[in-house]
């Protein structure tokens, strides 16, 4: 009888902890951007001859945006963390301050955030994101390799 009620207490205390996340908009939560120049040389001018740059972006429920970064060149490595801007939400979009760029328009399509850029010529185009899954602490843990 215990078990019962501790299983009746414990599924009691997860439905208002699932009906937040499902509350939840679709563009909280981190971003990734890994760029790897070793596997296209020909961006290396645009980087800096750094080896790799990932950058997660965390889009945070009440609005700001947060920003971490790595950036590799061999085997040494510089990292970064700073406040980017802050998002709202409009009509089937997003509209993104950032800080020392201005504003930019966002999408969310399932797990991918397409990022709009304009460039030099005036025409646009979107830098694609996807969504860093969350570790699952209670299905992400194994005691054996399948």
């Amino acid at each position: 009888m215990k078990k019962l009620i501790a299983i009746t207490l414990i599924l009691a205390m997860l439905l208002p902890v699932a009906a937040l996340a499902a509350d939840r908009d679709p563009i909280v939560g981190c971003w990734y951007l890994c760029v790897d120049v070793t596997l296209y040389p020909e961006l290396s001018g645009a980087y800096n001859g750094k080896d790799l740059l990932f950058d997660i972006y965390n889009f945070m429920p009440d609005g700001p945006v947060m920003a971490a970064g790595l950036e590799q060149t061999g085997q040494e490595g510089e990292t970064s963390f700073q406040p980017t801007g802050r998002w709202e939400k409009e009509d089937d979009h997003y509209l993104l301050k950032v800080l020392n760029y201005g504003n930019t328009i966002i999408y969310v399509k399932g797990d991918l955030l397409y990022f709009k850029l304009t460039t030099a010529d005036g025409s646009d185009s979107y830098l694609i994101m996807h969504r860093a899954i969350p570790m699952d602490p209670y299905s992400d843990i194994a005691s054996t390799v399948d």
